[in-house]
Formats: structure tokens, C-alpha cells, sequence
């Protein structure tokens, strides 16, 4: 189940790992060279890293979905407004161009926070896709030939880049509205329980947490294990402990890949 948990309950989580590592050796402050207070300073320099690097192993139905759609307004005809949107670069867009086969298209920039994908769907579409094609590949091609590119009842998408260098998804073919983007964003921390996940209204960057303010992080209780093994192997590497960060590395992927699909995330339907 996904829900929101204190960051001050996955440090204590790491430091009991790591305890529990060296309880048959040196004890953690000896093996870091560190007192405790210190240590619990370097887990929290590693929380976002460790709970991003889980985001991108985990199986995608373990993790907080965000449709993105909403935040993707078209881009304005009126030249005025379009280039103010050009300028906004933080502020991701669509827009219509005219395909290699002279076909429509539509180009939907990603956000920044964006991490992995989940499904897509444009208002004339028949059906929903879950898959991006990459450069390089034979379905990417095919999107640039008039006689294999999507139509609306087997529409097709490719990962590009925008007219402004932003990623961004070639939509085949162009729809008048886009009705979802369902993503994964890069995990944020927030002061408030209740605004966590891809769009936190109240974000909060590392400085708070290593300033000693306690956040709230979205994660899936069957994740949590496999991100303080995470967490655990980086805070080894920054002390150059290579082979317990390894094994800490191998215990928090081994957790990932034991876990079954889940059905707390969820898309919209057909």
C-alpha cells in the first residue's frame, strides 16, 4: 500500500541496518570513524538519491502515478503568449506539427520531474499506449513512414526532444486534447503529510532536511526495506566501504525483484 512515511523513521530504519551489519565486527561509529549524530547526518544526504534509484528498479505499479496532463497546457497561437511559454522553460507544453509523412503529430513535453513512464491518451484515440519507442529502434522508425506510422485505432509514440531541447513524447497521430499522461515523477520530500507524490504543493529540498525539519516521503510499504538498503549502501560508498556497499546495493535489488505486481496504482480504464 502507498502512503506517506517520516523521513526520521527511514533514518532510524538505515542506522539499525547498519548496526545490525556490524554487530558481528567493529560497531557503526568505529567502522565510520563518525558519532552517531554525524551518521544520521550522511543518511539524510542520501535519502533522495537511494529513493530515486528504487523509483527506477521498482515494478511500476508500486509507485505513486501523477497525471501530468493537467499541468500541460497547449501552446498558445497567439505569438505574444507562445513566446512567453517558450521563455517559461520550467513550464512543459504541447503543440501540433506536421509530421516526416505529412501526417499531424503532437509533441507533449515532460516535466522535469519526470522519471518514468505509465500510459498516454489522446482525446481521438481509440485505446490507450504504455509504451514510448526510443531512438534507434524499429517501432521509432516506422513512425516516420506513411504506410507503418500509429492512426487512431493503433496509435503509436516516440520519446524525442521538444522544438526547445525539453524530453518530450511524439504523439502518432495528433489528437485535439490530451485526455491523460499518467507518469512517475522523481520522489519529493514535503513539510506537509498530505502533499507528497509527483505534484508536492509543498516541496522540500535537502537543506531542510539536513537542518533537522522531519518530512514526509510517498513510498510503497513493500519498497520501504529495499530504500533503507539503499540508502545504507550509499552512505558505505561515501566512506569507501565498496564491498558492504555492494551487498547493501544487492540486498535492496533483491528485495525489488521479489516483489509481485500490486494493484494500489492504478490508471485510468479503457
Amino acid at each position: 500500500m502507498i502512503r506517506t512515511i517520516k523521513t526520521s523513521i527511514v533514518v532510524r530504519k538505515v542506522r539499525s541496518i547498519m548496526n545490525e551489519h556490524a554487530a558481528n565486527g567493529e560497531p557503526i561509529q568505529q567502522l565510520l570513524g563518525e558519532d552517531i549524530v554525524q551518521i544520521d547526518h550522511y543518511i539524510k544526504s542520501v535519502l533522495r538519491e537511494s529513493l530515486t534509484l528504487v523509483f527506477r528498479e521498482a515494478p511500476i505499479e508500486l509507485l505513486p502515478p501523477t497525471n501530468a496532463a493537467k499541468d500541460i497546457l497547449p501552446k498558445s497561437k497567439d505569438p505574444i503568449i507562445a513566446q512567453a511559454q517558450e521563455e517559461n522553460y520550467n513550464k512543459p507544453y504541447s503543440y501540433v506539427a506536421v509530421g516526416s509523412t505529412g501526417r499531424e503529430v503532437m509533441v507533449i513535453e515532460l516535466p522535469d520531474s519526470f522519471l518514468r513512464f505509465q500510459r498516454l491518451k489522446l482525446d481521438s484515440w481509440g485505446k490507450s499506449i504504455g509504451v514510448l519507442n526510443d531512438v534507434g529502434s524499429v517501432q521509432f522508425a516506422e513512425q516516420y513512414n506513411k504506410h507503418t506510422e500509429g492512426t487512431n485505432s493503433r496509435p503509436r509514440a516516440n520519446l524525442v526532444y521538444s522544438e526547445r531541447g525539453k524530453k518530450a513524447i511524439e504523439c502518432h497521430p495528433a489528437g485535439s486534447n490530451l485526455e491523460y499522461l499518467i507518469i512517475v515523477c522523481a520522489p519529493q520530500f514535503s513539510k506537509d503529510k498530505g502533499n507528497t507524490g509527483g505534484n508536492v504543493l509543498n516541496v522540500a529540498g535537502d537543506e531542510d532536511l539536513l537542518n533537522g525539519v522531519d518530512l514526509y516521503a510517498t513510498i510503497d510499504d513493500a519498497l520501504l526495506d529495499a530504500w533503507c538498503y539503499m540508502a545504507a549502501s550509499l552512505v558505505y560508498s561515501i566512506f569507501e566501504r565498496r564491498d558492504t556497499s555492494r551487498e547493501m546495493e544487492r540486498i535492496s535489488l533483491s528485495i525489488i525483484s521479489s516483489r509481485q505486481r500490486h494493484p494500489s496504482s492504478k490508471v485510468p480504464s479503457e
